[in-house]
């Protein structure tokens, strides 16, 4: 991902990942975790919500900026001389979009697999599953 960013930059960047969930959702019911701007790109969460169950994955900017250190490199918080206030920035503008998810499920201290079994619940109480 932070390769394509760093190539193509931002705008194509969000147009590939607009691409990529469109193709996604056309197939059979699935978990999609698009990159943490594509709520925020006008259309998109209207345009999933006639056939996805969105749920919101919350958690901490200081939880956010220690998986981003142990994960894939994050390109708009890379670089960041504070991490945590770069996502704290980051999450002031993207959570009035987030919050108009169907569901939020805290995934600050539980365990991946928990945050997991949640998801499916909640798909599977929505007939997605």
């Amino acid at each position: 991902m932070a390769q394509i960013f760093g190539m193509v930059g931002e705008p194509r960047f969000r147009a590939m990942e607009r691409d990529a969930v469109d193709t996604a959702r056309a197939r059979e019911p699935a978990v999609i975790v698009p990159g943490g701007g594509w709520a925020a790109q006008p259309g998109q969460l209207d345009a999933a919500r006639k056939d996805c169950l969105l749920i919101y994955l919350k958690c901490t900017p200081a939880t956010a900026a220690r998986r981003a250190e142990q994960g894939e490199v994050r390109p708009l918080v890379a670089g960041a001389a504070d991490p945590v206030d770069r996502i704290r920035t980051l999450l002031a503008a993207r959570e009035p979009f987030y919050k108009l998810a169907d569901y939020e499920v805290s995934s600050d201290v539980k365990p991946t697999s928990a945050v997991a079994r949640e998801v499916i619940q909640l798909a599977r109480q929505h007939g997605g599953w």
